[in-house]
């Protein structure tokens, strides 16, 4: 299951990521789109690290031995400093697009949940037994 979810959070930032990328390279507003792209990077690096970090505790659960953190200072480490280069480069990075990014991986992830439970509460349910 989390691996599915991986694979599709990474599928849908590379997306988003190339609509970024585009979007610098057609338009006039370079620095919005490069505020995107640096946010959606650092949030999809968090994401990630996040992932990795829930995998770990389940092995480690499974094996007895205990866990001690889930990364949460590197993970805000990550993003002050995504916000620290939007802010001290504005004519480069736009600091709200960039804060934007950073929450768009959460944002995939909970509409890819959604989409999910939606659609497996639709799909009809098979009895074993004949009932």
């Amino acid at each position: 299951m989390l691996k599915e979810q991986v694979v599709k959070l990474l599928k849908y930032s590379c997306f988003l990521l190339a609509l970024f990328v585009i979007g610098w390279g057609l338009t006039e507003h370079k620095a919005f789109f490069l505020g995107l792209i640096l946010g959606t990077c650092a949030g999809l690096f968090n994401a990630l690290f996040m992932a990795y970090k829930v995998y770990q505790f389940g092995v480690r659960q499974a094996q007895g031995r205990p866990m001690f953190g889930t990364g949460m200072l590197t993970r805000y480490a990550v993003a002050i400093v995504a916000t620290f280069f939007a802010v001290r480069y504005p004519e480069c990075f736009n600091v709200v697009t960039t804060v934007i990014g950073l929450a768009l991986a959460q944002l995939i992830l909970f509409v890819n949940g959604l989409w999910d439970s939606v659609r497996t509460s639709r799909t009809p349910t098979v009895r074993k037994g004949g009932e």
